[in-house]
């Protein structure tokens, strides 16, 4: 599976072998333990063989079941799973193991007008702007931006000897 994608509410970012915890706390991992981690999610509800997994990661290098069970220790730990009552990784005995949590992978980040045509502000002035030879092109603070006037009007006044347009995110809602 490849760029960041969610277990359950945990959001995996295998680049950084990090694993973020709904309360937003980051966990770090050794990247073989985000390798078993990976591999498990690319077969979610699937029962995967313990030779399989030590094969397809360690490939000729000669370790152990213990690697490998060291790194499944190490993943419950990291989503404080229980391996009596697990509800992300379950060991099937004599087996192998399944990943039994949904796994979701995250949508590519839209681009600038694609949001904006989204929320109906601006396309076409998305379209517009674009960098000219002479600086930025269909440029003006008007009701394309979601940042409320007096700040689109701050960045304006700072920006324009830049020749820029004021900036579209953070997007708000509000």
């Amino acid at each position: 599976m490849e760029g960041d994608f969610r277990i359950d509410q945990w959001l995996i970012q295998p680049q950084l072998n990090t694993i973020v915890s709904p309360d937003n706390s980051t966990v770090q991992l050794e990247p073989k333990v985000m390798e078993v981690l990976v591999y498990l999610a690319d077969r979610a509800g699937e029962v995967v063989s313990k030779k399989s997994l030590l094969q397809a990661l360690w490939g000729d290098t000669f370790v152990t079941e213990n690697a490998l069970t060291r790194c499944i220790a190490e993943l419950r730990k990291a989503f404080q799973d229980d391996a009596e009552e697990p509800k992300i990784i379950q060991t099937i005995p004599k087996k192998g193991y399944r990943l039994i949590a949904s796994v979701s992978k995250l949508k590519a980040p839209a681009s600038r007008y694609q949001i904006l045509e989204k929320l109906g502000q601006g396309g076409e002035w998305a379209k517009s702007a674009a960098p000219t030879t002479t600086g930025w092109s269909g440029t003006s603070p008007s009701t394309f931006c979601p940042l409320t006037w007096p700040e689109a009007r701050q960045h304006w006044h700072v920006s324009s000897a830049r020749r820029r347009p004021p900036p579209c995110f953070p997007i708000r809602t509000s």
